[in-house]
């Protein structure tokens, strides 16, 4: 019995030899990122609005905290297991049934491990409190501590921590010959993330004495729809949940229908951006404007009668360009309202109708990129003299070209 106490007590030293040793990070007010000063840094990051970054950084980033438990579990495990053979031996000897060895050998392990992992158990509990900075740390430099090692190099991760901060708000109000984008240049935010926070839907139509609200970061406004989560909308954005949940000051991950969330670096859709900016269409030709949209006395009856789209008259054989970018969706050369006419198919459920050609220039299928030529001007069909007739049709509606163009 004496020697296998002797031979214990050789592995128990074995064991504390060969536990690794924890690796110190020398940063501005502390000696080393032990357990304590990984909970005073997760309070100084939460102070700084970091909330959830803070405590996500905390329970899985401070790799040297970890590495010092690591070290110890690992250490008291090779006990555990030295404990259990010996004792099992001993039980062995007095005839004591093996499951008697096991809950004793636990039993054991159970007050070696207790304060161990009394300890560790604080990082999963942090609490939300503000506290003041420790050592003249800053915020920056506490926040950056947390973030764990490249393995390749042993440098620390790069880290945006803008990102994390919780969004301020200051208001703004339009003065004459103010722009959006003169507005977003002052306040070094992108023009889309001046629209949209603000939910404008005409950049051209924003008049003076309008109130804006200036974020302090990039990004969009979303409202959520059924069935959406906050990791779905992080892969769709490229952003994470961490910036989400700071970003909008939630406490869970928990979003509903209807609710609205500002997407830290979030982009608009390019052509819903166009379309509000005014650069989605633009003028198919040159002429002099005769008729708008909407009723209007019909140039042949004298009733009035619905006008779906404007006309553009100059003189026959004048260039007809592409309002935007898409494809030719159908041709005609003999109708007898329209004479020869093109219609045009474009991104976000938009359709073009070029009427009254002199010729054509383009076929179906054909990719026509914008300002390129569609035909020239001219007098076919039901007309009164040489001109354009233009529409604009979206989700197979007529709609105001004056709306679309700039």
């Amino acid at each position: 019995m004496v020697t296998a106490i002797e031979n214990q007590k050789v592995n128990i030293r074995r064991a504390r030899k060969a536990a690794p040793q924890s690796r110190e990070r020398q940063i501005p007010g502390y000696s080393e990122l032990s357990l304590s000063a990984t909970v005073a840094a997760y309070n100084s990051a939460a102070s700084a609005g970091r909330l959830h970054t803070a405590k996500n950084r905390a329970s899985q980033g401070a790799e040297t905290a970890w590495d010092t438990v690591a070290g110890v579990s690992s250490a008291t495990l090779e006990i555990v297991s030295a404990l259990l053979r010996f004792i099992t031996a001993g039980c062995h000897v007095v005839h004591t049934p093996v499951y008697a060895a096991t809950v004793l050998s636990f039993t054991i392990f159970g007050f070696l491990y207790a304060p161990l992992d009394a300890r560790v158990s604080q990082l999963h509990r942090l609490p939300a409190v503000v506290l003041p900075e420790s050592g003249g740390t800053n915020a920056d430099t506490v926040f950056a501590s947390l973030v764990p090692n490249r393995p390749d190099t042993g440098e620390p991760v790069d880290v945006d921590i803008s990102r994390f901060q919780r969004l301020s708000v200051r208001e703004y109000t339009v003065a004459r010959g103010d722009t959006l984008s003169g507005i977003a240049l002052r306040y070094n935010i992108r023009v889309e993330t001046l629209i949209s926070f603000n939910g404008i839907s005409d950049a051209r139509r924003v008049p003076a004495g309008r109130t804006l609200r200036i974020p302090s970061a990039d990004g969009v406004v979303h409202t959520v729809r059924r069935g959406e989560s906050l990791s779905a909308l992080s892969s769709r954005y490229g952003t994470t949940v961490n910036a989400l949940l700071d970003a909008n000051d939630l406490s869970s991950a928990v979003i509903a229908p209807g609710q609205t969330l500002f997407v830290p670096g979030g982009r608009m859709n390019p052509t819903e951006l166009k379309i509000i900016l005014g650069e989605l269409f633009r003028y198919p030709t040159v002429g002099r404007f005769t008729s708008g949209f909407g009723m209007r006395i019909d140039p042949f009856t004298g009733l009035r009668r619905f006008h779906n789209g404007i006309d553009l008259a100059n003189t026959p054989g004048t260039p007809v360009v592409a309002a935007s970018s898409g494809r030719v969706a159908h041709v005609e050369t003999r109708n007898p309202t329209y004479g020869k006419f093109v219609i045009m198919q474009h991104a976000g459920g938009f359709q073009t109708l070029y009427a009254h050609l002199d010729t054509i220039s383009v076929s179906v299928g054909q990719t026509v990129s914008q300002g390129s030529r569609v035909g020239l001007m001219g007098n076919s069909g039901r007309s009164t003299g040489p001109h354009l007739h233009f529409s604009v049709i979206k989700d197979g509606v007529f709609v105001d070209p004056l709306r679309y163009l700039p």
